[in-house]
């Protein structure tokens, strides 16, 4: 973002020094995420310099001294890590997190046409409703088509080929797209400046309430199949309510108010689903309280086995050494191996015959992994404990 800001500052004004913050901000991001701080900005800015055939601004660009500054922020700890880890860097930060993150999907239950579409929808609500309003009004003016500015070209090339590149990506996970969100509310805040409450048009607030009443629904959906351990399901129904009220109050009323409105609301549901989803969602995902539970309970063991999926937090909580149970057949397709998912498999792990079958060895299962357990533990183990999910057994 800082990257494609200073961009066009450095194009949009005088002030060619921009420029520069432009390539320290690549570098950064360089650091930060890889060759996609500098590619995906890089292709951004080629393609807007195409489409306004400004390639004449090359010249102010400070091309040379700003690829050495890039050089000099980005590349040095790069060298440093090919010098202490020579091919193993490379295979694992450029080939599994890089290339194959492009190419073979990580969830591949998340590979849908439709995913990002979803979640910039909900990201950008309560303004999205505006989207396609706003682009008509930047396309067609007066009966006939034509280019928006180069402010608004810009920030529809930024957004678009965000959305674009990480759609087309293997593996997606919810805040890849998050960088289109800066354009796209900087497009919508221009549009809202100009057209003010004309744009809350009836089909707009109609979207607007069945948003909200689909998402006080997916609340008490959830509730109601344990799909969640939603608490006070009432106070998210009541501030939506109270929310569409003093919508509709304001429209009514005084319309140049209704953008205070409508954030106001956006504001306080979101407020209301904090204690609601989002803490009890997190601790139900957190192994912290299992940790905290092995911590009182096993204080003078520091290794315990675990069946069924790795809570990295459970390790950092309890302070132990939690070791990774596998069927011996699993075993060797889990070992790490370059330009694989198995890469990530860097915890201790061992067979969980052997394991569980030593007198005093403490495991603990996870409750949906239980039928497994049961099929390929092969010994007695006694019931020591149970938490949120998980049982925690003793040989």
């Amino acid at each position: 973002s800082a990257v494609l800001l200073f961009f066009y500052l450095g194009y949009s004004t005088p002030q060619k020094k921009y420029y520069y913050v432009m390539y320290a901000g690549a570098a950064l991001a360089t650091l930060t995420k890889g060759p996609i701080g500098f590619l995906l900005p890089g292709l951004i800015i080629f393609l807007f310099l195409a489409v306004t055939k400004s390639w004449q601004e090359l010249k102010q660009m400070k091309l040379c001294s700003g690829t050495l500054l890039f050089l000099i922020i980005g590349l040095p700890w790069y060298l440093a890590m090919i010098s202490l880890h020579g091919d193993a860097f490379t295979k694992t930060f450029l080939g599994t997190h890089n290339l194959l993150r492009a190419t073979v999907s990580e969830h591949p239950r998340d590979n849908v046409i439709y995913y990002y579409t979803l979640v910039n929808i909900l990201a950008l609500f309560p303004w999205s409703g505006f989207l396609p309003q706003c682009l008509w009004q930047k396309f067609r003016k007066q009966g006939s088509w034509q280019r928006p500015d180069d402010l608004t070209v810009f920030l529809l090339l930024w957004a678009a080929i965000v959305f674009v590149f990480f759609q087309n990506m293997a593996t997606k996970y919810i805040t890849y797209t998050y960088p289109l969100l800066f354009p796209a509310a900087l497009l919508l805040g221009r549009y809202l400046a100009v057209k003010g409450s004309r744009v809350f048009s009836r089909g707009y607030l109609l979207f607007h309430g069945l948003f909200y009443a689909v998402l006080a629904g997916a609340v008490y959906w959830c509730r109601f199949k344990g799909i969640a351990p939603v608490q006070d399901e009432f106070l998210v129904l009541l501030t939506a309510l109270a929310g569409l009220g003093l919508v509709y109050a304001v429209k009514s009323c005084n319309k140049k108010y209704l953008t205070a409105a409508v954030a106001a609301m956006a504001l306080f549901f979101n407020l209301a689903l904090i204690p609601t989803v989002a803490v009890p969602l997190s601790g139900l995902r957190s192994g912290k309280q299992l940790a905290l539970q092995l911590q009182n309970k096993y204080p003078e063991k520091a290794e315990i086995g675990l069946y069924g999926e790795y809570p990295t937090s459970a390790v950092f909580y309890s302070g132990k050494k939690l070791v990774k149970l596998l069927p011996q057949e699993e075993i060797e397709g889990f070992k790490p191996k370059a330009f694989s998912w198995s890469s990530k498999n860097v915890m201790p792990y061992a067979e969980l015959k052997s394991y569980a079958g030593v007198k005093d060895n403490v495991v603990v299962v996870q409750r949906k992994a239980l039928q497994g357990f049961m099929d390929n533990a092969d010994t007695y183990l006694l019931l020591a404990g149970e938490n949120k999910g998980w049982y925690i057994v003793q040989g």
